[in-house]
């Protein structure tokens, strides 16, 4: 009778994946949401259209107010122009796939995952970055 090596699992490292640090959850994340924007062009419209509209808005009811009751010399565009772009970057664009993802369970499946919770939803905001930025940068534009 012949016995076998069995091999021998560290219960409190081997059955468990590892983290992969806060950067490279971020990463992953964002890049995937990256590639979903990609395959769903149609989802970039929406994600720029609503933040522009909401400028035009405000600027257009609030701005002879504002400067009528600020300080000389306050832009009331150039103070808006970043609210725009954090309502933006925060979820506008890639909200519709967030819900689709927890609708269709693949985001229960991402909560298994040693991934860190708030890089889910910070990857996200991260693509919606890179696509703002994309899209105002100056070389995006025709003269």
């Amino acid at each position: 009778m012949t016995i076998q090596a069995q091999p021998v699992f560290n219960t409190s490292t081997d059955a468990r994946a590892l983290r992969g640090g806060f950067w490279r959850d971020l990463h992953s994340v964002a890049l995937r949401a990256i590639r979903l924007t990609l395959r769903e062009p149609e989802a970039i419209i929406p994600a720029l259209a609503i933040p522009v509209f909401f400028f035009i808005v405000n600027v257009g009811a609030l701005q002879d107010f504002v400067e009528k009751t600020a300080p000389a010399g306050f832009n009331f565009k150039a103070f808006q122009l970043p609210v725009s772009i954090v309502f933006a970057v925060t979820g506008v664009s890639r909200a519709g796939s967030l819900v689709t993802d927890i609708h269709d369970g693949y985001f229960d499946r991402l909560l298994l995952t040693p991934v860190r919770r708030t890089t889910l939803l910070l990857g996200l905001m991260m693509a919606d970055l890179a696509l703002v930025i994309t899209c105002a940068s100056p070389s995006s534009h025709s003269e």
